[in-house]
């Protein structure tokens, strides 16, 4: 045999083509490139037969089955090919999803243009688990420094659940409010709502949500950190965002933090540099106290350095184990230009400290110190030079002020400008005058008298340099004076560094970093923030490099000298999906409401006013769900069984191959690095039988011999003593809303032989097989019942079934073959007839959901009749008569040629006889044949007849009417319900036909080879009269009468048996037992319902 098959499409000809091959015993990897196997179909089936025949393909244990995969790359290699796939994640964990549902129920996201959700399960999709459809990070997510999932709280919005918006939010940034006021939004310059009218508002949805919890929601549990006596303590320096965050994450780590502030304030320049009415205070003030909350400790006026209170020595002396440096950048930045320091010029970030400070600190003497600054009161006449939010905040302060004139000069065009646009356009409504393309040259006056005037000189822009930013350049004889009294410098800020402390500076005067680690120079002491940054950090900037490093913090104080990469830490590529034509709708942004100028330069109260409910509702829906799974993860809080998994990443797998089978939709074959000179065989998506005759072309070059058919024997187990085990699920809540399984285990746990008891969460789980697997070993079990949602043990699907029922056994062991697929003990050791499955999902929970007393009382009846069962099973013996493969083809039809051919090349004896025979009937196994008194024998059969005529000739010559040859007709093809007999439709394409027909034989003396032999009726020959009711019986054949000497018994041949019952049901003197349950099994069961 070679290296197996790989069938591509799980469509309804690839499932045939893959189901046929692993019948015969090839090994098959079937790809899907969905989530989903059978859900690209063009053709009408009912579900249920979907569904079934898709569980056949996922239990198979020779199939592997990958689904959202894709064939990345493919070489051929003389008889053989070297496969590459590349799967997709799901999101969901196989092993554990229920398909309960509740994910979907609490998902926010419709995807367009489809009727499901961002997680979804189709009706009749295998494996029947939910995926996630998530094709990448939503832009706006990816563009936040935080780590914020943004479209997730803006999805959460749009369906009105504003707490768990906020939960999110706070989840990743400890700083909500804040930001929803006063962050830089690169979301939104990344959103693509943009492309079509404008930015979703995002800035102002997280607003809202944090102003809504502290009016109608529920503000965030206290949430209490249970320091050890032993935890270690770190010192951070600086209390502005980054020292905030690092405090914030260490907190909830573990470990005890003290925070060491300059400033007689906390929170940094957010509380001196930024005003407030952008930023309230009372906003900062409740949203630090959360972290205050968590037992993080802040000291305020305490300077840290070789010049302040305590140097970082004395830190570790004082027992700290880390440091952290988050000490900011608050010197501004100089001009170097003739008068700069003139009194009357001053620094932009002092002027916003001086403000800010003096009215949060009136009984500090800010106030004289402004008034110095204003030397001529509200006639000072104001410049400011810069173009960035400070800028913009100084100069609408001054206007506060009262100052009447004030106006920003700014080298470079406004397109060049760093501040906010809405900044900028709110600094000009308030009366604030900018003047671009203008620069500083001189600043004019005295030391006595200060600042008289500004010379200035136009600029103009060059063409774009290296970096794409124009470079401003004089125009020569444009200078012009400007008379002010005050000047204010806003152009950057560097860090107040001084001395060293052991920590080395870059030559722009930064903390210096140690690679990626956060770690400076010196062991143990980390920086973050403006302090080791060029340029100035936006205060989200900020917050992700605390989180950064926090957890590098954390690994250096666990003696995990490795670093997290952030870039490293997500795979997923930025979703760029096509928008539906129904997206591109035009729906304008909702505005914000705001104080009029005239209320707002009255003073500092807020200028924006904020969303409404109703409008941040609006606002929300805008959004077009780029992910489209938006990572809101609320699917993560519903599932109980933890099956989501949001960080899974894709897998690569590299394959040895024999054949190779094409059956998805044909613009897909394009893709692939696939011909049919390859060896490619191609199948009709939607044709099934395609796909067989693609399958027997495959089996060409993938056997060289086949084996004959042997009997096998049920593998006993002890009964001395009887141990049985009883273990009840509860199914999440699906069981256990009704049945109270504790009380069915305790009454389980009195019932004679039962040595155990347990109640199972998720019995599909594999943490359940590994805990029933323990118990088997630990109490030395023999029998196991199982009260669930599977009804039997036996190795076989039917319409009721599902993939968590599948999964339930495949855990188990209950398919578990060996190389030549024949039955092994189970997973737990014991063999598959040794466990007793009864559904009481179904039959108790789901009928009496409204009456708890009669699901808890009936469950207890049904896992008895189980224990009963369990206790009075005994291995079955079916030995079936050894059979070689063999295959007889009867007509003279075009398909008979292509048949044999395929049989014979796969090294299955075939014989075609044109002639109809006279007689043809199934006997020792074998189906015989009778002609002119000759007979000749074979295990299957095939007609190819040449027209419906012929076809006649061939059904009329089997058996009697009763056992006349029926078929039935189905998407398959057409169906002899006689198994091992196979017809090459004469109405068909005759190669196809004749291929079909050959792989279907090959599948089905392969399957009879290998087949469990647990539902087919047997016969007590020492109960058996041989009355022939049986015989009479048994539309298909199966049963006959056996001469032994003087003995004469029926004997039913297993291969051919399906186990409906109808002989065991018929038999007068009870010898036939039939199903998964003989007799006994029934009486004893009856004895326990009645007892």
């Amino acid at each position: 045999m070679s290296n197996g098959a790989l069938v591509i499409g799980g469509t309804l000809a690839g499932v045939q083509a893959a189901q046929d091959l692993a019948d015969s015993g090839i090994s098959v990897h079937l790809v899907e490139s969905t989530p989903f196997l059978g859900k690209n179909r063009s053709v009408s089936i009912p579900d249920h037969l979907i569904t079934s025949r898709m569980l056949e393909i996922a239990k198979h244990p020779k199939i592997t089955v990958w689904t959202n995969t894709h064939v990345e790359q493919a070489e051929r290699d003389t008889d053989r090919f070297r496969i590459t796939l590349r799967q997709h994640p799901r999101y969901v964990d196989l092993t554990k999803c229920t398909a309960c549902g509740d994910c979907m129920a609490v998902c926010p996201v419709s995807i367009p243009e489809t009727e499901h959700k961002a997680v979804y399960l189709p009706a009749a999709g295998q494996p029947g688990c939910a995926a996630i459809d998530k094709q990448g990070i939503p832009p706006c997510s990816h563009a936040c420094p935080g780590g914020i999932h943004v479209q997730g709280y803006v999805a959460l919005i749009a369906r009105g659940r504003f707490q768990e918006a906020f939960d999110l939010i706070r989840d990743a940034i400890p700083f909500p409010g804040i930001c929803g006021r006063v962050c830089m939004h690169p979301c939104e310059a990344n959103c693509r709502r943009g492309e079509v009218d404008a930015p979703v508002s995002i800035r102002l949805l997280k607003r809202f949500v944090s102003d809504w919890v502290e009016t109608a929601g529920s503000p965030p549990p206290e949430l209490k950190i249970d320091y050890p006596p032993d935890a270690r303590q770190v010192a951070v320096v600086g209390s502005g965002p980054a020292g905030m965050t690092v405090a914030d994450r260490l907190a909830r780590f573990g470990y005890r933090v003290t925070v060491y502030e300059k400033l007689p304030v906390t929170a940094g320049m957010m509380a001196v540099g930024i005003p407030a009415y952008r930023l309230p205070r009372d906003v900062i003030a409740r949203e630090y106290q959360r972290i205050q909350d968590l037992g993080v400790e802040i000291r305020l006026n305490t300077a840290i350095g070789p010049a302040g209170d305590y140097s970082v020595d004395d830190l570790f002396d004082m027992g700290f184990s880390a440091v952290c440096l988050a000490i900011g950048a608050h010197n501004s930045l100089s001009l170097h230009i003739p008068g700069e320091d003139l009194p009357g010029v001053v620094q932009g970030i002092e002027l916003l400290k001086t403000v800010s400070i003096n009215q949060q600190l009136a009984e500090l003497p800010y106030q004289s110190v402004l008034d110095k600054i204003l030397t001529k009161g509200e006639n000072t006449r104001a410049v400011v030079l810069g173009g960035g939010n400070t800028a913009m905040d100084a100069a609408r302060s001054l206007k506060r002020l009262r100052l009447k004139d004030v106006r920003i000069l700014y080298r470079r065009s406004r397109t060049e400008m760093p501040a906010l646009p809405e900044e900028i356009e709110e600094a000009e409504a308030e009366g604030v005058t900018i003047e671009y393309l203008t620069a500083p040259v001189r600043v004019q006056g005295n030391e006595k008298f200060g600042v008289e005037g500004l010379t200035c000189i136009r600029m103009e822009l060059t063409e774009p340099d290296e970096s794409g930013r124009r470079r401003p350049v004089p125009i020569q004889g444009s200078e012009f004076r400007h008379d002010v009294d005050l000047v204010v410098l806003a152009i950057g800020q560097v860090p107040d560094i001084h001395g060293s402390d052991k920590i080395a500076l870059t030559r722009q005067g930064r903390i210096q970093l140690e690679g990626k680690s956060f770690m400076t120079t010196r062991t143990g002491v980390f920086a973050a923030g403006d302090a080791v940054t060029l340029d100035k950090m936006a205060i989200i900037e900020a917050i992700g490099m605390g989180k950064q490093t926090a957890e590098e913090i954390d690994l250096y104080l666990k003696g995990d000298r490795s670093h997290k990469d952030p870039e490293e830490s997500r795979e997923l590529p930025v979703s760029r999906r096509e928008l539906s034509a129904s997206e591109k709708t035009f729906k304008p942004r909702v505005d914000v409401p705001a104080l009029s100028v005239a209320d707002r330069l009255t003073g500092y109260d807020e200028v924006e006013l904020g969303y409404t409910e109703d409008q941040a509702l609006k606002e929300a829906e805008r959004c077009l769900a780029c992910g489209p799974c938006s990572e809101c993860m609320a699917c993560v809080s519903a599932c109980k069984p933890e099956a989501i998994v949001h960080n899974q990443k894709e897998t690569v797998v590299e394959l040895n191959i024999g054949s190779v089978l094409f059956a998805d939709e044909p613009k897909r074959l394009s893709e692939l690095p696939f011909t049919e000179e390859t060896g490619l065989h191609i199948a009709d998506p939607d044709n099934p039988l395609e796909g067989s005759a693609a399958a027997a072309k495959a089996m060409f070059h993938l056997f060289a011999e086949r084996k004959g058919l042997s009997g096998t024997e049920d593998i006993s187990i002890s009964d001395d003593p009887l141990r049985i085990g009883v273990f009840v699920c509860r199914c999440g809540e699906e069981i256990a809303k009704a049945v109270d399984t504790e009380t069915v285990c305790n009454r389980a746990a009195a019932w004679p032989d039962v040595a155990h008891t347990a109640v199972l969460d998720h019995s599909c789980s594999w943490d359940a097989a590994e805990t029933i697997r323990s118990a088997v070993s630990e109490h030395q079990l023999n029998r196991v019942v199982l009260a669930a949602c599977s009804c039997c043990a036996v190795d076989q699907v039917c319409f009721s079934c599902t993939f968590q029922r599948v999964r339930c056994k495949q855990n188990l062991g209950i398919f578990e073959r060996d190389g030549d697929l024949h039955s092994l003990p189970t997973a737990a050791g014991l063999p598959s007839h040794a466990f007793a499955f009864v559904n009481i999902r179904e039959q108790c929970a789901w009928v009496h959901e409204e009456d708890p007393k009669a699901a808890t009382g009936k469950a207890t009846a049904l896992v008895a009749l189980a224990t009963a069962n369990a206790r009075s099973v005994s291995p079955r013996f079916l030995k079936p008569k050894p059979v070689s493969p063999s295959v007889l083809i009867f007509g003279s039809g075009y398909a008979s040629r292509s048949c044999k051919g395929a049989l014979n090349q796969q090294g299955i004896p075939a014989e075609h006889l044109e002639a109809v025979p006279d007689r043809i009937e199934h006997s020792g196994g074998i189906y015989k044949a009778s002609r002119n008194g000759k007979t000749i024998e074979a295990a299957g059969i095939i007609l190819a007849p040449r027209n419906a005529g012929e076809w006649d000739k061939l059904i009329s010559v089997f058996g009697t009417d009763h056992h006349q040859l029926r078929f039935q007709y189905g998407k398959t093809g057409i169906i002899a319900r006689q198994p091992g007999i196979f017809l090459c439709d004469p109405k068909l394409d005759t190669e196809a036909s004749g291929n079909a027909a050959a792989a279907r034989m090959a599948a089905w003396l392969g399957k009879i080879q290998n087949r469990s032999w647990q539902i087919q009726a047997t016969v007590d020959t020492d109960r058996c009269r041989a009355c022939n009711t049986c015989v009479d019986t048994c539309e298909i054949g199966a049963p006959e009468i056996i001469l032994e000497g003087e003995a004469r018994y029926a004997w039913i041949d297993p291969t051919i048996c399906t186990g409906c019952g109808s002989c065991a049901a018929r038999c007068p003197s009870g010898a036939i037992a039939a199903g998964s349950s003989s007799d006994r099994q029934l009486e004893e069961m009856i004895d326990a319902l009645l007892s």
